[in-house]
Formats: C-alpha cells, sequence, structure tokens
C-alpha cells in the first residue's frame, strides 16, 4: 500500500515486506522512532492493546492500483470492512487519534477527517517509512526531527463528485507545527447518489471477483490472471481432474428480475472442451452445458447469455442467490472468463438444450 501499482508486480498487491530488504513499513519505523525517543510503540493490525496508548496512529487508504485497475466513478474513499468502525473504537476509549492516509489520488474523506484529531496525507510514501515518522514523532527532546514541508499538488475534494467542484482545501494546502491549522467539521456528504446495486447483477468483472463476492474453488482447479482483451482483464481456469469454480456470497433477491428477459451473460474464451461433463449452476440450478458448446471454437473470446427462466426451470431460488455462478467439469477442460453478470435478453432467447 506504501509503494502502489507498479512495484515488483504490474497491480503492486502480492508483494511483501521482504521485498524491501531496505524499506521500512509506517508501523515499524513510527514504533522504532517512539523507542528511540524514549517511548513504547506496539504495531496492532487490529487496533486492540493491553495497555492504554497516548495516542493510536491509524494507517488506512487505497490499496494498490495501476492503469484501468483503478478506474473509479467519483472521487469517494471506500473504506475497506471496520476501518471506520476502528477509528470509532479508540476515539470512544478516550484516545487522540492521528490517520495516515495513503492514496494515489485526492479523495473524498470528510467522515475520516472528522474522526481524527490530526489527519496527514501520506499520498504513497514508497519504501520509506522512516521519512514519515521522521515528521510525526518528536525525539527525545520534544521536537520532530523534521517539519511537515508538503504542499497539496492537487486540490483535496469536499464532496465526491467527479471532476472535482469545489476544493476543501485548495491547490498549495498544507499545515506544520510552524504554522499550524485548526480545523471544524467537515462536510460528510459525497452530495450524490454513491451507493448502488452493481452487486446485485455484477460478479466478475475484468478477471476480478467484487466484493461482497469471493471465488471459491472446489477440487483440483488451476488459476491464473491472463490478458484477454487488455493486461490481466481476465482469469484462467483450467481443471486437471473433477472439480468446481463458484462465485459465493451474500444472499442477494433476484426475484423482481423478469426471468424470461433477464439472463446470465458470461463472456469468456473455451481454451479447451474437454471430454466429459460441463455443468453451469446458477442459485441452485444447474444446466449441462456439454452439448450447447461443442459448436464453439475453441480459443475464440465468446458471450453466452442463458436465461434465468431456464435455472428456475432447474430448480433456482430466485429471492436468495447466494451463488450466482458455479462450473462444474472434469479433467481437459480449460475456460478463461473475463466477466459474469445478469443482463437484459430478447424473450425469446433459448435454453441450452
Amino acid at each position: 500500500m506504501q509503494a502502489g501499482g507498479w512495484t515488483i508486480s504490474w497491480q503492486g498487491t502480492d508483494t511483501t515486506a521482504a521485498d524491501f530488504p531496505n524499506g521500512q513499513t509506517l508501523g515499524r519505523a513510527i514504533a522504532q522512532a517512539v523507542q528511540a525517543a524514549g517511548g513504547q510503540a506496539v504495531v496492532s493490525p487490529t487496533g486492540t492493546f493491553s495497555a492504554k496508548p497516548d495516542v493510536a496512529v491509524v494507517v488506512l487508504g487505497e490499496r494498490p492500483y495501476a492503469e484501468f485497475e483503478g478506474d473509479i466513478a467519483n472521487l469517494a474513499y471506500r473504506p475497506t470492512a471496520g476501518e471506520l468502525d476502528l477509528i470509532a473504537r479508540l476515539k470512544a476509549q478516550g484516545l487522540r487519534v492521528v490517520t495516515v492516509f495513503l492514496s494515489g489520488r485526492p479523495l473524498f474523506t470528510g467522515s475520516l477527517i472528522n474522526q481524527s484529531d490530526a489527519f496527514v496525507a501520506a499520498w504513497l510514501p514508497g519504501t520509506q517509512g522512516a521519512g514519515v515518522a521522521d515528521v510525526l514523532v518528536a525525539a527525545a527532546d520534544g521536537k520532530a526531527p523534521r517539519d511537515f514541508t508538503g504542499r497539496l499538488s492537487y486540490a483535496w475534494p469536499d464532496d465526491a463528485r467527479a471532476p472535482l467542484v469545489k476544493p476543501l482545501f485548495p491547490l498549495g494546502f498544507g499545515s506544520s507545527y510552524a504554522k499550524p491549522a485548526r480545523l471544524g467539521r467537515v462536510n460528510e456528504d459525497p452530495r450524490m447518489a454513491t451507493a448502488t446495486n452493481d452487486h446485485l447483477h455484477s460478479y466478475m468483472v475484468r478477471g476480478k471477483v467484487p466484493a461482497p463476492w469471493r471465488l471459491v474453488t472446489d477440487g483440483s482447479v488451476n488459476a491464473r490472471a491472463v490478458d484477454l482483451s487488455a493486461q490481466e482483464d481476465a482469469r484462467q481456469f483450467t481443471w486437471s481432474g473433477p472439480a468446481a469454480i463458484s462465485i459465493e456470497g451474500v444472499a442477494i433477491d433476484l426475484a423482481k428480475e423478469p426471468a424470461a428477459t433477464s439472463a446470465l451473460a458470461i463472456e469468456w474464451r473455451i481454451d479447451q472442451r474437454g471430454p466429459g461433463k460441463l455443468r453451469l449452476g446458477f442459485a441452485g440450478g444447474t444446466l449441462d452445458l456439454a452439448a450447447s458448446l461443442r459448436g464453439l471454437t475453441a480459443g475464440s473470446v465468446t458471450q453466452t447469455r442463458i436465461p434465468l427462466r431456464c435455472f428456475t426451470a432447474a430448480g433456482a431460488k430466485l429471492g436468495a442467490i447466494g451463488s450466482p455462478l458455479r462450473i462444474e467439469a472434469d479433467k481437459g477442460f480449460a475456460a478463461t472468463i473475463r466477466t459474469v453478470r445478469v443482463e437484459k435478453v430478447a424473450a425469446d432467447q433459448r435454453c441450452p438444450s
């Protein structure tokens, strides 16, 4: 998270501290600086502690991304589960909270700023966590080794609208110990509809399974990111034995979807058809696809659309869908999947035969 995308790997999401032998994580660097000044500090991933501290430094922000994988529709920061609750829990215990926010761009963070006693836009500080510790932690003489000199290279948004309509902080803004700034409560209203029901209809997007869904493999299936129409925009699955892949998560209700004109749509490429079974499941209804896919040319990207009525006829329950996709196959089957979603189709769309 400190280094962002294009770090060792394309997205920078699969690195560990061991990949940076001469670097320091923010947590380790801050703890070392506190100890060097005669204090005590503990890195606590869950925010728990045995002895009540004087201050909590909470490091959070965007996960790494590169190129189109980082595209967003608006400027809202989307905290991961528990982040806001963590800060609220620390504040409820009477702690002062310093929030260090990591991001590759200015984002709307009104609620984070309001919950924090101090808020630092650290951007992507890279491998040198000690550089952040230098301006956050006082030395034994009570003074920080360095003052803040950074200033905003972009205006910071007051809401989530994109492009930026009104800045909370203008280009060039920044405070320091020499010139401190006290801030009242800021706006927490994104001033736009940020909540969506995308999770009701989208289960795989550019080869990634979005929250609240997760990918589950059952048996001998190898999965890897591959290029279909862009860099690593799909995931290839290869069966080395009887097995299944599925997308699972919270139960959603699609009972109001017109089953005759709504369909499960899969954008994929059949790499190897294999000699055995091929079954596709949706919400508990399972269809045999082996015959219908025989006519497809292996290696060509295709769109497969199956009306939801086909699955309901096979026993699917649209009122409580916990698994919107399940593919069962035998050894020898291989497919690359880019997109899985529910979309509209013509009423005369046929079921697989």
